[in-house]
């Protein structure tokens, strides 16, 4: 029991660090935004207009939120390592970096960029639903927030850092002190759970379950934590690419072609994910059996 209550206590803790660094980034970079206007309006006699200050503080975080994310990134990355780096040997552990075979990529690449566009297309399915319209509303204005600044530091930060950190985070830390209390199987679940959770908006949330359930998933069948971490990057990178480049007209355009083919690529590359022999280093429980049996300890990373 105590073990239990101690892994799940840091796993709290590595969330509420990253999010609570994450909340006052934007405080600060927020509140700088918006500093000359509030004292302008200030200097003119008049009261401030929250109005007015609220849309410029939106439209700030918006173009400076590539920035938030790299400073809060670099921030909590620090700490991290100041957490772990006496259990070195166990975060090599939760955070494997085998090699992946030169077929590997291609496929994990296919996967990521096919399963976007379905998701992509589920949700402008529920958006005709008139009893979500207000979900989607606060949706839209998230996704227009995150992808809100210049194209290559986007590209950068939300479509390639934000990934990283985030399988590092959720993939490794995360399901790595999961799997000290329960099998793999289950952490795998209850990883997912807290990816989707911690979007903190509903919409974004039911898809990011799923889609941390698949990262979960295709790390449990790789054992190199590199192989959600190109999923996830696809994924994120082509929202950022198709959200700059293309219209909503330029997609309904293409809608059948567009999901016929990534049903079938999802679909294949899934199944190669599941079959392939690249992908038959499935982990095992074995962190949760010496977790349980007082003084072993966890076993060695495999080598590359």
């Amino acid at each position: 029991m105590k073990k239990a209550l101690k892994a799940i206590g840091l796993i709290a803790a590595l969330l509420a660090i990253y999010y609570v660094t994450t909340m006052i980034v934007e405080t600060i970079i927020g509140l700088a935004a918006v500093f000359p206007s509030l004292m302008q309006q200030m200097a003119g006699g008049s009261m401030p207009d929250v109005a007015l200050l609220t849309e410029e503080l939106i439209r700030a975080l918006g173009v400076y939120m590539p920035l938030i994310l790299f400073v809060s990134i670099a921030i909590t990355v620090p700490i991290y390592y100041l957490i772990y780096r006496n259990r070195k040997q166990e975060l090599l552990t939760f955070v494997s970096f085998r090699g992946l075979g030169a077929v590997g990529i291609p496929v994990l690449v296919i996967f990521g960029v096919s399963l976007n566009f379905l998701i992509e297309w589920l949700l402008s399915l529920a958006s005709q639903l008139k009893f979500l319209a207000p979900l989607f509303e606060r949706y839209e204005n998230l996704a227009n927030l995150i992808t809100g600044g210049d194209f290559i530091p986007s590209l950068l930060t939300v479509g390639i850092l934000g990934p990283i950190f985030e399988e590092i985070l959720f993939r490794g830390l995360i399901f790595g002190e999961l799997r000290k209390i329960m099998k793999v199987r289950i952490a795998l679940v209850i990883q997912a759970v807290l990816f989707g959770v911690m979007h903190f908006n509903v919409i974004q949330s039911s898809y990011a379950i799923i889609i941390g359930l698949l990262l979960g998933f295709v790390y449990y069948r790789s054992n190199s934590i590199i192989a959600p971490m190109i999923v996830h990057i696809t994924i994120n990178a082509s929202s950022v690419i198709l959200t700059q480049f293309l219209t909503g007209a330029d997609v309904d355009q293409w809608t059948v072609v567009i999901v016929a083919a990534g049903a079938l690529l999802f679909l294949a590359t899934g199944a190669f994910i599941l079959l392939s022999r690249s992908f038959q280093r499935t982990m095992d429980d074995s962190l949760y059996h010496m977790n349980r049996a007082p003084g072993l300890e966890p076993p060695l990373p495999p080598a590359l």
